[in-house]
């Protein structure tokens, strides 16, 4: 389980990746999606890792452990991230 700061610095380090303008960090991550206003990022070689959830609002990111948005990618899925008072969870941690 991640905690708050676990994901604010994740958060942190992925906005020096996928939110700036710098064309070389662009390039390491792709936009898959956005469901319920969560940013799903995907690195474009998957040594890097699963895919990351980004929460701009709350600022927080959170590794999925995923490496394909098949079980995330639809508004009810118990697999898509939620924001759930103050980290993200999987919409299964919140609803055991």
């Amino acid at each position: 389980m991640s905690t708050l700061a676990d994901q604010q610095g994740l958060y942190g380090t992925m906005k020096t990746y996928c939110l700036t303008n710098d064309l070389i960090r662009i390039t390491d991550y792709s936009k898959l999606d956005t469901i319920e206003n969560i940013t799903y990022w995907s690195p474009n070689d998957e040594h890097w890792g699963s895919i990351i959830a980004i929460d701009d609002t709350n600022k927080l990111a959170i590794d999925t452990g995923f490496y394909e948005m098949d079980d995330m990618d639809y508004l009810d899925s118990e697999y898509s991230i939620v924001f759930n008072g103050s980290i993200l969870k999987s919409r299964w941690e919140v609803n055991r």
